[in-house]
């Protein structure tokens, strides 16, 4: 799942890597705990675009 950071704030994520989080930062995750913990951090989740057959 890949989430966007909507706040306004700046901060550290020190797992699963060392990020400055400011607004617009996208991350991609599939663990449950750490997507629900993103969530509680103003993260939102990107929709995936959907391709049409005439850009293949």
């Amino acid at each position: 799942m890949k989430l966007r950071y909507e706040g306004t704030k700046q901060f550290l994520i020190l797992y699963p890597e060392n990020h400055l989080v400011e607004e617009g930062y996208e991350i991609e995750t599939t663990d449950k705990k750490f997507i629900e913990d993103l969530k509680e951090l103003d993260f939102k989740e990107v929709k995936a675009k959907k391709t049409k057959e005439s850009d293949k």
